[in-house]
C-alpha cells in the first residue's frame, strides 16, 4: 500500500478533506519539509541553549583573548593595543606583554627578544612567571654586573611570518643582543603546506552549513574525528617521507625569519607540547582533538610522529643559518604537573624551560665579547 493510501484512509486524510492522489502526495511532500525544517530548528535552538548553559572550558580562553586583538593590514598580524589591560594581562608601550624598555639600549645593558606565540605570551600566569622573565632573572644572578632586559615579541596564533614582519617593524631599531625563538607549529606548517599542495595537503575546509550553523558543526565536528581515526587505523601510519615532506614546509618561513634576524645570533628551540610519538593512543588523541578537527587524513599517531619531524625540520633549518638549536621541551614530563593543556607550560614546566635557555644563552652572548659578561659566566 502506498503512503498516499494510508494518509487518505489515516484520520488525517478525513480531516483535510477529500483530496486528488496528487493533493495527497503534494501533502505528504510539505510535511515532510516541515517536519525536518522543524527538527533542524530544534537541534540548533538545543545547540546554542546548550553552548549558553554549559561551564566554559577550563584552563584559560585564549579565544577570548584574542578576540581583544587589533586586525592589521597586509602581513602584520594583529595586535594589542599599547599601553593597555586585556584579559587581565598587562600590554606595553610596544603593543607587546612584558616590562616597557628604553628605545636606545643603556650602555651596559644585555637587551634579549623572544619571538613566539601563546607559549611565550603566557597569558595564565603573572607577568614575572612568563618565561623571558624567567631567563633574565636567571642571566643577572649568573652576571651581576650587567643589567638584562626582555622584550616579548609574541601573540595568540602567531607564525614565524608574523614575527618576521615584526623584528622589521618593531624589533631591529632596539638593538637586542640575541633572539630567542619558540616558533613553528603543527598547525602553522599544515597551513603553510596546504598552501604549497596541488591537492590542498590535510587543511579541512568547513562546509558553508557547518560554518553556520552550530548543530551542524556539533554533527559534523563528532562525525569527522570518528571518521578521521577510523580511516587512519585502516589506513595505518603515513610514510615518513610524506610526513617529513610536510615538515619541510617549515624551511620558508625559517628562512624569512632569519633574514629579518640577520646579524643578530638566535637561539632556536624545538616546538613541543605534551604530544610525544612514545604516549599511548588515547593520550595522543586527548592532545591533538583540537588539531584533528581542522585537518584530514592525518591520524593521532601521524601527527606526533609529524611533530618529530617537524623538530627536526627545525634543527636542520637552524642549522644551515647558523642559529644556536636547542629542544629541552623533550626532556620536560608531559604530565599536568608540566602543562596546563595540550601546548602551555605551568609554573613548574615555565622553570624547567627557563633554566634550559639561560644555561644556553649565557655561553652565546660570551661569543659576542660582551664587555659587562667578561668573566662573570661558568
Amino acid at each position: 500500500m502506498r503512503v498516499t493510501d494510508l494518509i487518505n484512509g489515516a484520520w488525517v486524510g478525513r480531516w483535510l478533506g477529500r483530496l486528488t492522489e496528487r493533493q495527497t502526495e503534494i501533502a505528504f511532500g510539505a510535511g515532510t519539509m516541515l517536519f525536518v525544517v522543524l527538527a533542524l530548528l530544534a537541534g540548533e535552538m538545543l545547540a546554542r541553549t546548550h553552548d549558553a548553559l554549559r561551564a566554559p572550558p577550563p584552563g584559560f580562553d585564549w579565544f577570548a583573548l584574542m578576540a581583544e586583538m587589533q586586525p592589521a593590514d597586509g602581513d602584520a598580524p594583529p595586535r594589542f593595543a599599547p599601553s593597555t589591560q586585556t584579559g587581565g594581562v598587562a600590554i606595553n608601550a610596544l603593543g607587546f606583554r612584558g616590562p616597557d624598555v628604553a628605545a636606545q639600549k643603556p650602555d651596559g645593558t644585555v637587551r634579549l627578544v623572544f619571538l613566539g606565540d601563546s607559549k611565550l605570551f603566557s597569558a595564565e600566569h603573572a607577568e614575572k612567571e612568563m618565561i623571558a622573565a624567567q631567563v633574565i632573572d636567571r642571566l643577572a644572578a649568573v652576571a651581576p654586573a650587567c643589567q638584562f632586559d626582555q622584550i616579548t615579541v609574541a601573540g595568540p596564533a602567531y607564525t614565524m611570518d608574523h614575527l618576521a614582519h615584526l623584528v622589521g617593524s618593531d624589533v631591529a631599531p632596539l638593538d637586542p643582543d640575541l633572539h630567542v625563538v619558540l616558533s613553528g607549529s603543527m598547525r602553522d606548517v599544515l597551513q603553510r603546506h596546504a598552501q604549497d599542495d596541488a591537492r590542498g595537503g590535510h587543511v579541512l575546509h568547513y562546509p558553508w552549513l557547518v560554518l553556520q550553523s552550530r548543530f551542524a558543526d556539533k554533527l559534523f565536528r563528532a562525525f569527522h574525528l570518528a571518521r578521521q581515526e577510523r580511516q587512519a587505523r585502516h589506513q595505518g601510519p603515513k610514510p615518513d617521507a610524506e610526513l617529513a615532506a610536510i615538515a619541510q614546509a617549515i624551511d620558508a618561513p625559517m628562512d624569512r625569519l632569519a633574514e629579518a634576524t640577520h646579524p643578530t645570533p638566535v637561539l632556536a628551540i624545538g616546538y613541543r607540547g605534551q604530544l610525544r610519538e612514545g604516549l599511548p593512543l588515547d593520550e595522543q588523541m586527548a592532545h591533538t582533538r583540537q588539531l584533528r578537527h581542522e585537518t584530514r587524513g592525518l591520524g593521532a599517531r601521524d601527527m606526533a610522529r609529524l611533530n618529530t619531524l617537524l623538530v627536526a625540520a627545525q634543527k636542520q633549518a637552524a642549522g644551515r643559518h647558523g642559529w644556536t638549536f636547542i629542544d629541552p621541551i623533550a626532556d620536560i614530563t608531559p604530565a599536568a604537573a608540566n602543562f596546563t593543556d595540550q601546548s602551555h607550560f605551568s609554573r613548574q614546566g615555565i622553570a624547567q624551560l627557563s633554566d634550559a635557555i639561560a644555561d644556553t644563552v649565557m655561553p652565546v652572548l660570551d661569543r659576542q665579547d660582551i664587555a659587562c659578561l667578561n668573566g662573570q659566566s661558568g
